[in-house]
């Protein structure tokens, strides 16, 4: 995403856990606009943002701090700027992999169900200051949800 964006981007990364913020640091340290802290995603400080990516963290938490995670994220872009979600997503019921990720699921993985019962909109309030895009993949296993902060919002 760094070598994406190039030098007259910025790139923020933020994670809770020490050791990946120090992996992260190790494996951007050629590119001097990218910059990695340590944050919790529902309370990261920071400005307002283009762009926001939540890749899978939602399956990792609790109802209450899923809610936390998307109203913050989702209230940190801008009139225009996007909110992705990559995630884990039900699978379709003939999928091969459906009943060993749901054994993985209910045994090392409590929080992750609900995303098979839920949308990630359910999750936010103010779903309707945002237009939302979902798409899944292999075989509804993954999504990428994009929630996109209407425009007129800031005129109004």
């Amino acid at each position: 995403m760094a070598r994406l964006l190039g030098p007259r981007g910025e790139l923020e990364v933020i994670d809770l856990a020490p050791i990946q913020v120090a992996s992260c640091r190790r494996k951007l340290r050629n590119f001097p606009w990218a910059t990695v802290r340590r944050a919790d995603a529902a309370r990261p400080g920071g400005e307002s943002y283009d762009a926001v990516c939540c890749y899978f963290l939602m399956h990792e938490l609790p109802e209450d701090y899923k809610r936390a995670v998307a109203d913050t994220l989702l209230g940190s872009v801008v009139p225009g700027g996007k909110v992705i979600f990559v995630d884990y997503h039900k699978p379709h019921w003939a999928h091969p992999l459906k009943v060993v990720f749901s054994l993985i699921f209910d045994t090392l993985e409590p929080y992750a169900k609900s995303i098979w019962h839920n949308e990630i909109a359910d999750f936010a309030s103010n779903t309707d200051r945002f237009s939302w895009r979902k798409q899944t993949y292999f075989g509804g296993l993954f999504q990428k949800v994009v929630a996109q902060r209407r425009v007129m919002e800031a005129t109004e």
